[in-house]
């Protein structure tokens, strides 16, 4: 421990103050105005302040998500730091005391269990969780004279576990809506917040008139350390909302395609059949005609804007549209220009729109104008057709929809090819059992009259792909490895001696996922640290007087320390510190829809890896939000692969921008649902495989090119995600050209019948975080035949890449 980079002392480090800041403005930046009666802009005043997230507010989702900061600011602090008279406190007393049992009861549940069998109690406490009360009314005795009321309604969510369509959960409970019905008839506004983590129902809003008539909705979502703080930049109007949603939000749960076939905590069942194909979140919404509350990308402003169509081009297989933003308000503001595509009417049955491309303007003052430019390549909207496997754009009109949401976005232009493409040709693969049976809607045929313009399909390239795999670097060096050093170097380096929970095994720093291993002579370890929201690593640890990390100490940084066990003052001991910074959950930061403030984020998390010494960050996460109740969506961006795309993109290109610090893309793929996530088998076409789940990744590790790849928990058409080579190699590999690494997730091959050699097989490189289990399990393979040493040599190699790209040194074997 003697070379860590932890700090001695708890004073802040010199990025803290930055890093608090940008999370601040990325949090501003990304809550989305639902509904206003022109309560807002708020002036600060005497507000009464209610609902469980006012003093509780949640930063951000559980689990692998979480991250220690050194403090945060509640939507209390923040009202009171922006200059409000808060009232309320007798009502936030009341829910504190609530609370507090509750969670004590909760930690003495577990806490015992935890020291005691470690691995089963956090597997538990993960599925069943805590959760905030829900059941503490406001009452006529808490009222004031106050004229404005805010309500913080806030949910958890998290790894392990979906959420449920329940009160107090989906639903809001009986005390939740009659607390806001009350506040609504006695307050003359009434701002509802909700600290959420993702979609929520929002019928109370319709059905309680007092509220929509005078009061705000908004949806501060789960906003990172300084949540409180950027909440109050937007209800007083230093910042003009311009945040616009990544997702649909139904009337009722009921509406979502995939409610009628996701498998819920309650149930037993793990194949789960994605029926809805190809028509997920807006895509069905919109071709089935189904009323919504809100669209995709809906978000309202101080401010309005014009947006005009302005010209368009076609530059090699790129068209670019011209369009004017004017800022038509009273207001300085920025607005976010949406592009949709339509594709010609053909089989098979598609989507009636998708979106194309997005960009966001720089604050526009009132009357002041700005030309953006919004571009796209037609190619990413090819059809899959299953039969021929090939992709293919069809002859045709391509009409392009602009808006500042789905709902609003009118036929502005359009592109015409006169022949159909073939744009790549492919082998099958990943191809369920037995076919699914999708939905499919009819397409209107009625095109409106645009401006039209022709694209040159003969300059369309046309690829074969070979499913030849890639020879990757440093192969010869792997190959001079002994067989012992090639299946260590394959497995991560488990943490000896410590109780370590199952996503806390890095010896090298404290909190840390995992790390390399460092038992082969001359190739040095690279330590691994979760995200999505910052760097999850343990705030505080000691050492003893030979250098020895204390046990039991890691389970500080576990759900806040809940579990950690007093320890007995020590003299022989040095504190260390490591405080990082806790910025919004990745479906915020998408709520942006601004690619270059992602990437500042990124930058800085690279910047917090390099200050304490973490070679590889396990983010960002890029599933699709298939159904509102995933319990990881927090993490997640989007219901649309193409925005995920663009911000996780370039959040990987901040990460590796010095070149030293590497992102991991993840869960490669349909790791859509969180209950029973080890045995979920996601049974999805190829054709919605390869158009939605598989898109995002496709475009990213194109464009961005990331140093790692995780796969996910879950099976995929039969086949656990790990072990699956036509997902890990054909696809990735051969298709996309990937040369990067491919690790599994943590603990993937520690039941069920996913194997660390079949993962090796598979072309998944590096088992994490390693037992010797695993080791065994590759050994035996190796020394069997079953697996080749060449294919060994193979992921080996790719470790020594990673490790070499990360650690920066020229003299590995």
């Amino acid at each position: 421990m003697s070379d860590h980079k932890a700090s001695p002392t708890p004073q802040p480090r010199d990025f803290e103050a930055p890093h608090a800041l940008l999370s601040r403005r990325v949090a501003a930046e990304g809550m989305v105005l639902l509904e206003n009666s022109g309560v807002l802009p708020l002036s600060p005043c005497r507000v009464a302040l209610f609902g469980n997230g006012a003093r509780r507010t949640i930063k951000g989702g559980t689990g692998s998500g979480d991250v220690n900061e050194r403090s945060r600011v509640t939507v209390e602090d923040g009202l009171r730091n922006a200059g409000f008279v808060v009232t309320g406190e007798a009502w936030r007393d009341r829910y504190d005391s609530v609370f507090r049992q509750r969670l004590e009861t909760c930690r003495e549940a577990y806490s015992h269990e935890i020291y005691l069998d470690y691995v089963p109690t956090l597997i538990e406490y993960i599925g069943e969780n805590f959760r905030l009360p829900t059941d503490v009314p406001v009452t006529e005795s808490d009222l004031d004279d106050s004229s404005v009321a805010i309500y913080v309604l806030a949910r958890r969510s998290g790894e392990g576990r979906d959420r449920t369509n329940t009160p107090g959960d989906f639903l809001l409970s009986e005390s939740e809506r009659d607390s806001l019905a009350l506040l609504a008839s006695h307050y003359s506004h009434v701002i509802v917040v909700l600290n959420t983590g993702g979609v929520i129902d929002t019928a109370f809003w319709r059905e309680i008139s007092a509220l929509n008539k005078n009061g705000a909705l908004l949806l501060m979502s789960q906003a990172g350390m300084c949540a409180g703080d950027a909440l109050c930049d937007v209800l007083i109007g230093r910042i003009t909302p311009c945040g616009h949603l990544t997702d649909t939000w139904a009337l009722r749960y009921e509406d979502y395609p995939a409610s009628f076939r996701y498998v819920h905590s309650e149930k037993k069942e793990d194949a789960v059949v994605y029926g809805d194909g190809v028509y997920v979140g807006y895509r069905y919404f919109d071709a089935f005609q189904v009323a919504c509350a809100y669209p995709f990308g809906y978000g309202l402003s101080y401010t309005s804007f014009s947006l005009t169509y302005a010209g368009i081009a076609v530059l090699g297989e790129t068209v670019s549209v011209s369009i004017r933003v004017t800022n038509t308000g009273k207001y300085v503001g920025r607005a976010v220009a949406q592009l949709y595509l339509r594709s010609p009417a053909a089989e098979p049955a598609q989507p009636y729109r998708q979106l194309a491309a997005f960009e966001k303007t720089e604050l526009l003052n009132p009357g002041q104008s700005a030309v953006v430019q919004l571009h796209f390549l037609l190619r990413d909207h090819s059809r899959y057709l299953e039969q021929e496997a090939l992709y293919a754009l069809y002859a045709g009109t391509y009409t392009l929809y602009l808006g500042q949401d789905l709902s609003s976005a009118v036929p502005c232009a359009a592109v015409r090819l006169n022949r159909t493409v073939s744009i790549r040709s492919v082998k099958k693969r990943l191809s369920p059992k037995a076919p699914v049976h999708e939905l499919a809607a009819q397409t209107d045929t009625v095109l409106p009259v645009v401006p039209t313009i022709e694209f040159p399909a003969d300059a369309m390239e046309q690829q074969t792909v070979s499913y030849t795999e890639p020879v990757p670097a440093f192969v010869q060096e792997a190959q001079a490895l002994s067989d012992a050093q090639l299946y260590t170097l394959v497995t991560g380096c488990t943490a000896s001696g410590l109780r370590r929970t199952t996503a806390d095994c890095a010896q090298s720093i404290p909190g840390a996922g995992g790390e390399t291993t460092s038992l082969v002579p001359g190739v040095p370890n690279i330590v691994l640290a979760d995200g999505p929201a910052g760097i999850r690593i343990q705030q505080h640890f000691v050492i003893d007087d030979q250098g020895n990390l204390l046990p039991d100490e890691p389970l500080e940084h576990l759900e806040g320390g809940i579990f950690a066990q007093p320890q007995a003052p020590r003299a022989d001991v040095t504190h260390y510190y490591q405080y990082c910074t806790a910025f919004p959950i990745g479906t915020l930061l998408a709520q942006t829809w601004d690619v270059e403030l992602a990437a500042e984020i990124g930058k800085a998390i690279s910047e917090e890896m390099r200050a304490f010494g973490i070679g590889v960050w396990l983010a960002p996460g890029m599933n699709l939000h298939r159904d509102p109740l995933c319990g990881r969506n927090f993490e997640y961006y989007s219901e649309d692969p193409l925005l995920t795309a663009k911000i996780a993109g370039s959040v990987v290109e901040g990460v590796q921008r010095c070149g030293c610090t590497g992102a991991t893309v993840k869960h490669f793929a349909c790791n859509n649902r969180e209950t029973r996530r080890m045995a979920s088998d996601s049974i999805v076409s190829e054709r919605a495989l390869r158009e939605l789940y598989l898109r995002s990744f496709e475009l990213v590790l194109r464009d961005a090119k990331p140093y790692a790849v995780m796969s996910s928990y879950n099976l995929l058409n039969g086949t656990h995600t790990a072990n699956n080579r036509e997902l890990c190699t054909d696809i990735a590999r051969c298709e996309w050209g990937y040369d990067g690494l491919i690790m599994s997730d943590w603990g993937t091959t520690n039941g069920g019948n996913c194997t660390a050699d079949g993962c090796i097989r598979a072309g998944n490189d590096l088992v994490m975080p390693g037992t010797p289990k695993d080791i065994e399990e590759i050994r035996c393979a190796l020394e069997n035949g079953t697996l080749p040493r060449a294919r060994l040599c193979t992921s080996a190699a790719r470790v020594l890449a990673l490790v070499r790209k990360v650690s920066a040194q020229d003299d590995l074997p």
